[in-house]
């Protein structure tokens, strides 16, 4: 079995998909490989460094003990100090022992919304104010809500270095961006907000959202807005239509351990009414109802993405109700205890020398 056919089948997450490592690989010190026995399966992305390599498996699924047993002789095979372990299973679920580092990649907390529910659900589930900016936002006639191509990403970079200087968070060389949209094809989920100026007509994307997706899981990577999408509070209806567009799946079991569907919304169905009073003559959603009717199946689970003490999560928190998911922790698998030690000791001290530098640099 080709191995995207396997993540898919197998309710694997869109970070285990071979365009996710062939994206690391290309843009960094990392290479891909994989491991598959029975229904275990494994995307490895290996990294050197001055103390030797070591391996990472970012959102894998849960698997046997036997599995790991093979992790572990693939570690020894390829002479990695350690597995790293951050996986798309509820802390709940994870049962095996392994070292609990300090650092991690991937925030364990995040929020997910099931994506079975109708979007009458999913409205009701949300904080007022949300609700109410989503309305705003259709309503607002100068906003436009669409798929993402291409020709949108110069745009879509220069959004998100304003986010991220405005937000005051590093960012990868723009390369780095456009190899992951050209690697994950058809994975990419990708949505963009455009005003329209009333007095010259001309419009132009002031907000994105970056997912990935497979048929498990609609996964959040980025999302930014200039300062004239956010006075419009377009993220919020661009949140909202791409959640929309990521609904669907028949039914199938979810990731085990974490919220599963029943009664999944098919995707033969036409997207339905987000409030009973509303027609789509009536309704601005910032869509072509025409264009409305699903051609593929979405997925059942819509992720977040990480939950801090911030206004991002703040924002993200609006869509939940607060509702929050608690996934395993960063675990690692340890080959090799002094050269482990070592990593564990000196990466957090060389992070924090990084940061300051950087921080002292943007001030």
């Amino acid at each position: 079995m080709e191995w995207d056919e396997l993540v898919k089948t197998q309710n694997g997450h869109p970070l285990q998909l071979s365009g996710w490592g062939a994206s690391k690989q290309a843009t960094g010190a990392w290479q891909a490989t994989h491991l598959h026995s029975g229904d275990d399966f494994a995307q490895i992305l290996i990294r050197k460094t001055p103390l030797g390599q070591f391996g990472y498996i970012p959102r894998g699924p849960n698997f046997d003990p036997a599995f790991l047993k093979d992790l572990k002789a693939f570690a020894r095979d390829h002479n990695l100090f350690m597995l790293r372990f951050e996986p798309n299973v509820a802390k709940s679920n994870w049962h095996h022992k392994l070292k609990s580092p300090k650092d991690h990649i991937l925030i364990p907390n995040t929020a997910q919304l099931d994506l079975s529910k109708s979007p009458d659900e999913l409205l009701a589930a949300m904080d007022k104010k949300t609700r109410q900016y989503i309305r705003g936002g259709e309503r607002n006639s100068s906003l436009k809500v669409r798929q993402a191509t291409k020709d949108d990403l110069p745009r879509i970079l220069e959004v998100y270095h304003e986010t991220a200087k405005r937000s005051n968070f590093p960012l990868h060389v723009d390369t780095y961006y456009t190899t992951i949209y050209e690697k994950m094809g058809s994975a990419n989920h990708i949505y963009v907000a455009e005003i329209t100026d009333p007095e010259t007509g001309k419009s132009q994307v002031e907000a994105f959202l970056w997912c990935a997706k497979t048929p498990a899981i609609c996964f959040e990577l980025y999302g930014g807005a200039s300062a004239l999408g956010l006075k419009h509070r377009a993220n919020y209806l661009l949140k909202w239509i791409t959640i929309q567009r990521a609904r669907g799946g028949c039914p199938q079991p979810g990731p085990e351990g974490l919220s599963e569907p029943t009664g999944a919304y098919c995707c033969s169905r036409e997207p339905q009414a987000r409030r009973p009073s509303e027609t789509a003559s009536t309704r601005n959603d910032g869509l072509d109802e025409r264009r409305a009717r699903r051609t593929d199946c979405g997925s059942r689970l819509y992720d977040l993405n990480g939950l801090l003490n911030d206004g991002i999560s703040d924002f993200k928190r609006g869509f939940t109700g607060g509702t929050q998911v608690e996934l395993a922790h960063t675990s690692d698998l340890v080959v090799n205890s002094f050269r482990y030690f070592l990593f564990a000791t000196f990466l957090p001290l060389a992070k924090r020398f990084f940061s300051a530098r950087r921080t002292s640099s943007n001030s």
